[in-house]
């Protein structure tokens, strides 16, 4: 039967794993975790430039196959990060290699997930879009006109919203040693029930944990993202301000692929020690 897992002792095995293979774990974040968003966030700049009528369907497809790519490698990195710091005996080439290995299973069972997510997130979607709400535009972040709703069609989607945040959660939390489980169990799907049966017990602290990461990050990301667009625009002037957001952008997404890389290393210590491997 699952136990409770000592959170302190996964972050102090952490911290040593982070001590001793930092090089390697550092590699993987820039090729898989740093690269591909600064690619995929100056793509539409670029892009843009040479966009005209004729091409324009070519340059949303290549943009698409981008952003596919990102996905695919950013995944690969997971695991190779999960490699490295689960078994001190597994080098970098070895690591890239097994990443490689499990890379289709681990697409697999992100697909049947999101799909899953996707079929639970169906009802509130199609009651906003029967009633007139352009759900795509909306999901982008566009500025619209939203029209008029009924209040019982707005209580509806709010405590669907909230039930599904707390869902999402709580899901998040039993599955967050999913790829570690994949990567050192050679699972496909069984991995689900196998990542299930691991974290029963300790479901309240991962939430915790999770939360707590998901703030640290937005809080380091967006600063450091504010600190280098306020010195860039200074330094380049107010006329260069397209490049100040740029640079503010590379440098959130180094923010971004070191503390991605710190809670794969986290993960791979916590599936350790679920499983008690030394």
């Amino acid at each position: 039967m699952a136990r409770p897992v000592g959170i302190s002792r996964v972050w102090d095995e952490t911290t040593q794993v982070l001590a001793g293979r930092a090089g390697p774990i550092a590699g993987v974040a820039v090729l898989a975790l740093f690269l591909p968003p600064v690619v995929q966030a100056a793509f539409p700049a670029f892009a843009g430039m040479a966009t005209t009528r004729d091409n324009a369907v070519v340059i949303g497809l290549a943009y698409m196959l981008v952003s596919l790519a990102a996905t695919v490698l950013a995944l690969w990195g997971a695991l190779a990060v999960l490699a490295l710091a689960s078994d001190p005996s597994v080098g970098p080439q070895q690591a890239r290699s097994l990443a490689w290995r499990r890379l289709p299973p681990a697409i697999g069972v992100g697909l049947i997930l999101g799909a899953a997510l996707a079929v639970v997130l169906l009802p509130p979607v199609f009651a906003l879009a029967a009633a007139g709400v352009n759900v795509a535009a909306l999901s982008q972040g566009q500025t619209m006109v939203l029209p008029a709703i009924t209040p019982g069609l707005a209580l509806f989607v709010a405590v669907y919203g909230l039930a599904f945040a707390v869902a999402a959660l709580w899901l998040g939390a039993r599955l967050l040693p999913l790829q570690a489980t994949v990567l050192n169990e050679r699972l496909g799907l069984r991995a689900l029930s196998r990542t299930f049966a691991l974290t029963r017990g300790s479901t309240l602290r991962l939430v915790a944990v999770g939360l707590l990461f998901l703030l640290v990050a937005l809080v380091v990301t967006r600063s450091v993202q504010m600190v280098v667009f306020t010195v860039a625009r200074v330094m380049l002037g107010a006329e260069q301000m397209p490049i100040a957001a740029f640079l503010a952008g590379i440098a959130a997404a180094a923010a971004g692929a070191a503390l991605t890389a710190l809670a794969y290393v986290f993960v791979a210590r916590l599936y350790a020690a679920l499983t008690d491997a030394p």
